[in-house]
């Protein structure tokens, strides 16, 4: 059984949104998973939810509140152990490299992902 039930995902497009959701519904069609489109709505989401994520799904390049600034409030948060994967359609080793500097990132995966990254991340995460 999955330890990963509800999922955040965090991005500002919405057909990436739309495609991500699907391909996670694939994976497993019980996950829970919302939707925030910047980081902004993403801290007031976790503010305010009595139904925390188990793993937060994180664009880098958003408006008003970037991936690396949400970051930055994880930290420092009382949610800072939920795990988040890095989902984003830069390379840049600088971006990679920074992602992972984090402690709560586990994963840094290019968009778009497939089902078989899906099951990689998961065995991941819960081994």
């Amino acid at each position: 059984m999955s330890k990963i039930k509800r999922i955040l995902l965090v991005d500002d497009d919405n057909v990436t949104n739309l495609f991500t959701k699907f391909v996670l519904d694939r994976y497993n069609k019980e996950l829970e998973i919302d939707i925030c489109l910047n980081g902004q709505e993403a801290i007031n989401y976790l503010q305010t939810t009595d139904l925390l994520p188990d793993l937060i799904i994180l664009d880098i390049n958003m408006p008003l509140l970037n991936g690396f600034e949400f970051l930055d409030w994880q930290s420092q948060s009382s949610f800072q152990e939920i795990c988040v994967v890095m989902y984003s359609t830069s390379d840049r080793d600088e971006d990679i490299q920074l992602s992972l500097q984090y402690k709560q990132v586990v994963e840094y995966i290019e968009k778009p992902f497939d089902l078989q990254q899906i099951e990689e991340l998961f065995n991941k995460i819960e081994n």
